[in-house]
Formats: structure tokens, C-alpha cells, sequence
């Protein structure tokens, strides 16, 4: 998904989404926590770098 502009615009709704949660951990913690891991967990996904290893 790295490099689709459907990825790039997941990783942008994940990110205002995470922001968004902070404001919901005073009033639902058991909703909010659990909805920033996910959030961060597509974030990290999406930014990890893959190293190709060639076996010659």
C-alpha cells in the first residue's frame, strides 16, 4: 500500500485520526486506546521500509 494514493490517503486519515483520539481518552478510554493503537499500527505499516534481498 506504500505506493498507491489510496495508501498515502489511509496513512493521512489515520494520522488526523489519532490526533482526534486524544481528545476522547478523558471521556471514553476504553474506545479511544484501543482505536490509537490500531491508527498507529497502519501508520507504522505504512512507513516501514522493505529491504530486497537478492540471493545471487
Amino acid at each position: 500500500m506504500t505506493n498507491k494514493s489510496w495508501g498515502r490517503g489511509v496513512g493521512v486519515a489515520a494520522g488526523i485520526s489519532l490526533i482526534t483520539q486524544f481528545m476522547f481518552v478523558p471521556y471514553y478510554p476504553v474506545w479511544a486506546i484501543p482505536v490509537m493503537t490500531l491508527d498507529l499500527l497502519i501508520i507504522f505499516a505504512l512507513t516501514r521500509f522493505h529491504v530486497a534481498i537478492d540471493g545471487r
